[in-house]
């Protein structure tokens, strides 16, 4: 367990602290992030940007229903897949939960492992005010479906933030990103207003774990998920017509799935292809991670390792958390 030398908090000394629990895929969050609700009498708020969707259980790893009766939990199931969710769609529905779990003098504990969703919500990040314009995004998203590489350079020449964190196949935010730039000469981070992490009020928690040992969960949870039905569920999703295109069913698990039931893998070729974008997906996490610490005040940014097992006595051990995590 290991704090971090970086910029010294603003806060002031009493300030309640929200709970943040990330970590690379597989690493065992919502597990954690379960026991410790139940331990500080808290409830859980996904940042995972693929829970969000109806019908898409198996292949997010979304909790169980007989772990959402453990505690309560939000950010789950909001919408179908064919429906457009974005940062800030994420920020509305966050900001909601968190306000009414201070209510009721629960503690808040987000958990997931979406990057940009947890800067954003750590620097108060507002959504770009400027309204879609129809016959621009029209143009701009066929183009893009006909020149993606074209259009990624192009967004790389005029906002390159956006291109570091927009996956080369999420074509809405690529589009949304071009469009705000065309209408307004700007960036996406240039229109949004923040603060610095040494004013957020939330201390995150990190889990890590060693190459061998992560691999070793990956492959384990990949096995659980076909275990538990997921081609089932994609194909389940194809026959809802929900196209293979979207860019939910692109992300890991589902293309892999979509590409099996076209007849391009057998099943030991389908694991293997989980597993490996998996393990990608993690060191792109850890890369984002280690970026995401520089940022954050020595007492509010904590690596924890999980090779020896992590617990939530573990982490309520850690000088000073418990005090401040409390709203009751």
């Amino acid at each position: 367990m290991e704090a971090l030398n970086q910029p010294a908090s603003r806060l002031a000394s009493g300030t309640p602290l929200t709970l943040i629990l990330t970590g690379p895929t597989a690493v065992g969050k919502s597990r954690l992030a379960i026991e410790l609700a139940v331990r500080v009498d808290g409830e859980v708020i996904s940042a995972d940007s693929m829970q969000v969707y109806r019908g898409m259980d198996i292949g997010t790893a979304k909790p169980s229903p007989k772990e959402r009766a453990t505690v309560p939990h939000h950010g789950l199931d909001l919408c179908a897949p064919d429906k457009a969710f974005h940062v800030g769609s994420f920020l509305t529905e966050t900001r909601q939960a968190l306000a009414a779990v201070r209510a009721r003098h629960k503690q808040p504990i987000v958990c997931g492992g979406t990057g940009f969703y947890l800067r954003a919500l750590c620097e108060d990040f507002n959504p770009v005010a400027l309204p879609p314009d129809p016959a621009l995004r029209e143009k701009l998203s066929a183009w893009v479906k006909d020149h993606p590489g074209e259009a990624r350079e192009k967004l790389k020449q005029v906002d390159p933030e956006s291109h570091r964190r927009i996956a080369p196949n999420d074509l809405y935010r690529l589009v949304r990103a071009l469009e705000v730039h065309t209408q307004s000469g700007k960036t996406l981070s240039q229109l949004a207003s923040k603060k610095t992490m040494a004013e957020s009020p939330f201390v995150v928690l990190c889990l890590q774990a060693e190459k061998s040992f992560l691999q070793a969960l990956i492959e384990k949870r990949t096995d659980q998920m076909l275990t538990d039905g997921l081609i089932e569920e994609v194909r389940t999703l194809l026959a809802k017509g929900h196209a293979p295109q979207l860019a939910p069913l692109q992300s890991i698990g589902y293309k892999e799935t979509i590409r099996f039931l076209k007849g391009d893998f057998d099943a030991t070729q389908l694991r293997g292809q989980i597993v490996l974008h998996t393990r990608q997906l993690a060191k792109r996490q850890y890369t984002w991670f280690r970026k995401f610490a520089r940022d954050w005040p020595n007492d509010r940014f904590y690596w924890l390792d999980t090779n020896g097992g992590i617990d939530a006595d573990k982490i309520l051990q850690i000088p000073g958390l418990r005090e401040r995590l409390h709203y009751s």
